[in-house]
């Protein structure tokens, strides 16, 4: 069976969980070394991973549909639709 290709697409500029974190609440450079280990090269899959974390560790959202509305009002296209 052929390899399938992975196309990888640029995150949008302003993701709501990209924003930064408090590190007295969550201090992302913890995880450096593990996901340097886990991930190797593959930075989008650790920008993908760190994104989770900030998400899961970061406190800011209590539920998903917070992040979910914080996008919806950040997004032009969803906003139009």
């Amino acid at each position: 069976m052929p390899a399938r290709s992975v196309t990888r697409t640029s995150w949008p500029k302003r993701w709501p969980c990209r924003s930064s974190v408090d590190p007295a609440r969550f201090d992302i450079t913890r995880y450096k070394s593990f996901l340097d280990a886990l991930c190797s090269t593959r930075e989008y899959q650790k920008e993908a991973i760190r994104m989770v974390l900030r998400y899961l560790l970061g406190g800011r959202y209590s539920i998903l549909r917070g992040l979910a509305e914080e996008n919806f009002h950040s997004n032009e296209t969803l906003c139009d639709r």
